[in-house]
Formats: structure tokens, C-alpha cells, sequence
């Protein structure tokens, strides 16, 4: 019979100290409990002794110490009748006579898809201008949930733009003209489909306009550097109006990696809002209107489209973690086999979130839910824990097991898993955050790669 491995998740509390090596779990003297409230230390055995002594980080192994238990003194003001009483969270007692895998998983911040369409004017791979040629830009969207929202059928939206006669145009009278007048217009329209799940942003590569507050400009790298709640101006409507994103932690995220992933390498590439040379966008002092029309307004050259996918957002009673979107971009018209398509940035879920590692939580710990129901439901009991809101952390797992005999010559293996949660406060835009490392994480490490690397199974020490 298949055994389920039996969990132990333990949630350490930002700033409690750890114990001083050779402290005992429990003083005898005072008859209390020898760690403050929200208290975590690494213990082992004393011979004769049923009260745990902590462990050397720095020193521990196998010779010194015949186990290792990680313990936690919990917080129980919270806990409410009919939770019975438990004032330690423990591990199981990790010894060394049966296989030990141990990792570690540093936080790691989401981010978004993004492709890049075009390259800079003159070289391979930019988009090249046809007279009245039909230009069209495709995105297909996949997902966990758009997978399962649409079934086999994948999302699908499209840019189209059908090119003047600039051969007897008066007004785009340059190649870089009358590409960025195909850009804009081509973004402009993929994005009035929908802009639910994808948008584009034109880019100017070679960054050639003078940022003002009149023409809304900023580099990537500047994108980057805004804070969650800031908005870009992606464009305008053919009535002039601003269209607005709004950023958050991810997004700051992918415009980070994109800075890097760009040709420049540092973010220089401007972003401009694309405005089509409508009355209203023609008057705006300053506004970059698609092919440069704007008396005294200096001329942007768009010459890449940016396809940046957007997360489906979660519910209170949403349990599915997969928030992030892939697309896939390419061209049915218009643009030759030469035009440059990457997938520039790839998404990533990121790692150690606060609402994930909860659900990790009660996902493994669902024999301590009382009466079994959901939090969003009436009645919901549940032991609290150290996690701390909008907070990311560093994990670290320990696989292990205990051998008994079952029957004579019988052999049982019982699997056991350890989880311990540390906050990571060197992320910036998460709660806790202080640019330094948090020495708890160290603590956990140190003993892991120290007393799991004396034992007989290969371990790579863990470094996150």
C-alpha cells in the first residue's frame, strides 16, 4: 500500500532570536518553555533526557547529533474552541539511517510574457514598409486557466492595418515615417480588440525624443523603476483620451528583465503612446501622432511592437495558483519571413508568495482544519500561522523517513516531509523588506547543509 508522506510545516517569525547552542527545549528551573513566543530553534537528543537540547548551526553533524527536530513554540491567543491545545509545531526527528533529500527555494518575484516584434531601423530583421499592403499581427494565449476556460480552443486576437500610397504621400516621406505610422496603427488596433489578456506598446529602440509631460515618453528602464500602483500611457484614443496601465510588483518584474534582454542592455529603449493622427491628437502640444504629423513636435520612431500578456487575477476563493499567461505572436500579412519575433521575457510564477505558501499550508495541513470547511465559508476554524501578509519567503524541504519493523523481518518505511517558511526580507516590495538578508534564513541553512552533509546521503549544499 502506497504511504502518504505526512507533512510538518513550520512558519518562522520575522526577528525572534534563535536558541544559544546547548539550550534545553524546557527550563526546569523557572518550568517554562526556554524560547519566547514565536520562538524556533534546531534541537536534537540528550541521552537520558526526554527535554531536547539546540544545535550548533555551525557545527552540527551526525557525530554530535543523533537527529535533528526544528520546534516552534506557536502563538496560541488566537486559537479558539473546539481547537484543542498545541503549544509546539514541531518536525518529525530526522535521522540519518534512512534516505534524506534536502533543498532549498529562494523567493523569486512574478513576471510576464513579453515578445518583441521589429528591430531598429537599417538592420536585420526590421519591418519593412509596403505601399497598400495589409499588415496583420496575431497573439494566441495559453494557460492554466485559459486552458481551462476555453478548452482545446486557444484565445485569439489580431492587429490589422492596411498601408496608404506612401509613394505619393507628401507626408511620410521617410522610411522611419512611415514605419512608425505602421506601428502605431497596428498596435492602436490590436489593442481595441480586447485588452483583457495581451496589449502592445510601441517602442522606440533608438530612443530618439526628448522625454517632456507633454508626450508621456519614458525608457523600460524607467518603466522599471516605478512603483506598484504607478500608471504608463500606453496611447490614446482617436478622441485624445490617455489609455492608462497600471503596474504592480510583476510588472515592475518583467520591465526589469526586458531592460536587460533589450539591445541597449540597460533599458534605453523608449516607450511611446501611440496616438493615430486624429483632430483631437493632432492639437495635443506635444503629442507624438503616429507618422509625425504634429507641427513642432520632434518625430518618434517606433520601429518594434511589444506584446506583454496580463495575469488572470485571483478570487478570495480562488485556490488555482497558475495566474500567468503565455502567448505566442507571429504574422499572417504583410510582414516578410526577414521581420525580427522573439519571445524576449518568459513568464515565470515566481516563488515563496504569501497567499501561496498559505494554501501550501493548509493544503498539507488539512487534518487541523475543524470543521473541514473553506475559509470563505461559515464556521471556518483553523490554527493560526506566522505568515506575514504581502510577505515573500525562502523555503526549505526536508525528505525524509522512519524504518520500523511492522512484523518480524518486515520492513516499514514511513515517508516524512519537513517545510519551513523564512521570510525573505532582501526582496523589495514585499512586507519585511530591508535590502539585508534575514539571519533566520542562515540559521535554517547552515543547519541543514551541515548535519544532512555528515550524513552517508549525497547532499548539495543548499545556497539560496
Amino acid at each position: 500500500m502506497l504511504k502518504e508522506r505526512v507533512t510538518n510545516f513550520i512558519i518562522m517569525r520575522p526577528g525572534t532570536a534563535v536558541p544559544a547552542a546547548g539550550d534545553r527545549l524546557y527550563d526546569f528551573t523557572t518550568d517554562v518553555l526556554n524560547i519566547p513566543v514565536g520562538g524556533f530553534g534546531a534541537y536534537t537528543g540528550v541521552a537520558n533526557s526526554g527535554n531536547p537540547e539546540a544545535v550548533n548551526p555551525a557545527t552540527v553533524t551526525t557525530a554530535t547529533a543523533e537527529y535533528l527536530q526544528f520546534i516552534q513554540r506557536r502563538d496560541t491567543s488566537a486559537d479558539t474552541t473546539p481547537l484543542n491545545q498545541r503549544d509546539l509545531e514541531e518536525s518529525h526527528k530526522i535521522g540519518p539511517n534512512c534516505q534524506i533529500k534536502a533543498n532549498g527555494t529562494g523567493a523569486s518575484v512574478k513576471n510576464n510574457d513579453v515578445w518583441l516584434l521589429g528591430a531598429p531601423n537599417g538592420t536585420v530583421g526590421a519591418v519593412v514598409v509596403e505601399d497598400e499592403t495589409e499588415y496583420i499581427v496575431n497573439s494566441g494565449s495559453r494557460g492554466w486557466r485559459t486552458d481551462l476556460y476555453n478548452g482545446n480552443n486557444t484565445p485569439y486576437k489580431e492587429g490589422r492595418f492596411v498601408t496608404p500610397d506612401y509613394f505619393a504621400s507628401t507626408i511620410y516621406t521617410t522610411t522611419v515615417q512611415q514605419r512608425d505610422h505602421l506601428m502605431q496603427h497596428v498596435a492602436y488596433d490590436f489593442n481595441i480588440q480586447s485588452m483583457y489578456d495581451v496589449i502592445t506598446l510601441c517602442i522606440d529602440s533608438q530612443a530618439t525624443v526628448t522625454p517632456t509631460p507633454q508626450n508621456n515618453v519614458i525608457t523600460v528602464a524607467q518603466a522599471a523603476a516605478l512603483s506598484a500602483g504607478d500608471n504608463i500611457i500606453i496611447g490614446f484614443t482617436d478622441a485624445g483620451q490617455p489609455i492608462r496601465l497600471t503596474v504592480d510588483a510583476d510588472l515592475i518584474q518583467t520591465f526589469t528583465l526586458l531592460a536587460a534582454a533589450l539591445p541597449s542592455g540597460t533599458g534605453t529603449e523608449q516607450i511611446i503612446p501611440y496616438a493615430r493622427p486624429t483632430a483631437d491628437n493632432l492639437a495635443a502640444t506635444g503629442r507624438l501622432v503616429a507618422g509625425g504629423q504634429a507641427a513642432g513636435t520632434p518625430d518618434a520612431e517606433v520601429d518594434h511592437l511589444m506584446f506583454l500578456s496580463l495575469d488572470h487575477k485571483r478570487a478570495t476563493y480562488d485556490e488555482v495558483s497558475q495566474t500567468k499567461e503565455r502567448i505566442e505572436v507571429g504574422f499572417t500579412s504583410g510582414f516578410t519571413i526577414s521581420t525580427s519575433i522573439v519571445n524576449a521575457v518568459t513568464p515565470s510564477e515566481g516563488s515563496g508568495y504569501y497567499r501561496d505558501v498559505l494554501e501550501w499550508y493548509r493544503g498539507t495541513q488539512g487534518h487541523r482544519i475543524y470543521p473541514g470547511n473553506k475559509p470563505w465559508q461559515q464556521y471556518f476554524v483553523e490554527y493560526g500561522t506566522e505568515l506575514v501578509p504581502n510577505g515573500i519567503y525562502d523555503i526549505f524541504v526536508i525528505d525524509s523517513c522512519d524504518k520500523n519493523f511492522a512484523s518480524p523481518g518486515v520492513l516499514s518505511e514511513h515517508p516524512r516531509r519537513t517545510v519551513i517558511a523564512v521570510l525573505n526580507t532582501e526582496t523589495a516590495g514585499f512586507a519585511g523588506f530591508t535590502g539585508v538578508a534575514n539571519p533566520q534564513k542562515a540559521y535554517v541553512q547552515d543547519t541543514i547543509n551541515n548535519w544532512v552533509g555528515s550524513t552517508m546521503w549525497p547532499h548539495t549544499a543548499i545556497s539560496i
